[in-house]
């Protein structure tokens, strides 16, 4: 142990910021990565599923024109996902160079570099900022691909009846 207590309670600060943003960063990173598969999934999956049904059914020309819609949502709902996929990545990459600043600036003001210590801590409130948007944008699109879903599971159900009629 050190001479000077608040260096060793730095060291330790300094340490856990590390593996909190390690554990946090894997915990995210997995439910993220969840979330989107089923996105994709269900939006994918239910173009297919209409594709096969006309497709089966032999549906005229004309009414294969009502699904239209519903195709574009899928179609919609998938790129929303995978702009929520790229989005989510340049987040947790930027947020682990937060951390890694937060950290520094413990270490600089520990040695006594006050300046050196406030610019990094500057400099990690930046990137922050950038991590969010990047992050509240992901969960914008992914939110735009649920919807994107619901409202062309609804418009491939009125059309399917309509065309039965």
């Amino acid at each position: 142990m050190s001479e000077d207590p608040n260096k060793d309670y730095n060291t330790t600060r300094m340490a856990h910021f590390y593996e909190d943003a390690r554990i946090n960063n894997r915990g995210a990173i997995e439910f993220g990565i969840v979330g989107l598969r089923s996105l994709f999934l269900v939006n994918g999956g239910a173009m297919l599923a209409m594709l096969t049904f006309v497709g089966n059914v032999g549906v005229t020309s004309e009414a294969v024109l009502n699904y239209r819609l519903a195709f574009l949502c899928f179609g919609i709902g998938i790129s929303s996902a995978l702009i929520a996929t790229f989005c989510s990545y340049f987040s947790q990459g930027v947020s682990g160079v937060t951390s890694i600043y937060d950290a520094d600036g413990i270490y600089f003001a520990q040695i006594n570099r006050k300046q050196a210590s406030d610019e990094i801590r500057t400099e990690a409130g930046r990137e922050r900022r950038v991590s969010n948007r990047f992050r509240y944008s992901a969960l914008g699109f992914a939110l735009i691909s649920g919807l994107l879903f619901i409202v062309g599971m609804l418009v491939a159900v009125e059309a399917i009846i309509s065309s039965n009629t």
